[in-house]
């Protein structure tokens, strides 16, 4: 599904790479929605996994700046724009993605607020907004790797981490 996308990879395709017959195949799943709906749940709860054991090693900022390395992979992108495509014309995947991304947001709402407990983070910011917004960012990261293949993942972090910092900080009294 990387190199074909959603809608081009035949359900052919997914037998041949599973070694499978389709007959097979459709003893698990009841049609190729089904199969790409399993296949979006997979990949956003490998995405939410991944983000996970970096927020817990880290605050808020950091998990969604550091460990860029993903940054380096487009073709991984455009499967993620184009779950969102497929968002808006099934709503099978869009239940799966709106139930990933609360929960997304929900992780980065108390890593926020366990950032404003431990001062480093203004309370005043609203955690829920805050949330939002680095889900924003890492959106938006993955929008620049598309358009500008050239740009470096970790001058593209660099630069954002001062507004967001800015943007959540404590302010002097």
């Amino acid at each position: 599904m990387l190199r074909r996308g959603l809608a081009g990879t035949r359900v052919s395709d997914i037998c041949a790479k599973a070694r499978i017959s389709p007959g097979h195949l459709y003893h698990y799943f009841d049609s190729k929605d089904s199969i790409i709906a399993a296949f979006v749940e997979t990949t956003l709860e490998e995405t939410d996994g991944q983000l996970t054991e970096r927020i817990g090693g880290c605050g808020p900022i950091e998990a969604v700046l550091t460990d860029l390395g993903w940054l380096k992979r487009p073709e991984e992108f455009a499967l993620r724009f184009e779950i969102l495509a497929q968002a808006g014309r099934s709503l099978k995947i869009a239940k799966i993605l709106q139930s990933h991304s609360e929960g997304l947001r929900l992780k980065l709402f108390e890593a926020v607020r366990q950032g404003q407990i431990s001062g480093e983070i203004d309370e005043g910011v609203d955690p829920l907004l805050a949330s939002t917004a680095l889900i924003g960012v890492m959106d938006a990261l993955k929008a620049g790797a598309l358009r500008y293949p050239e740009m470096d993942p970790s001058t593209a972090a660099a630069s954002f981490k001062p507004m967001i910092e800015r943007y959540i900080a404590p302010r002097p009294d």
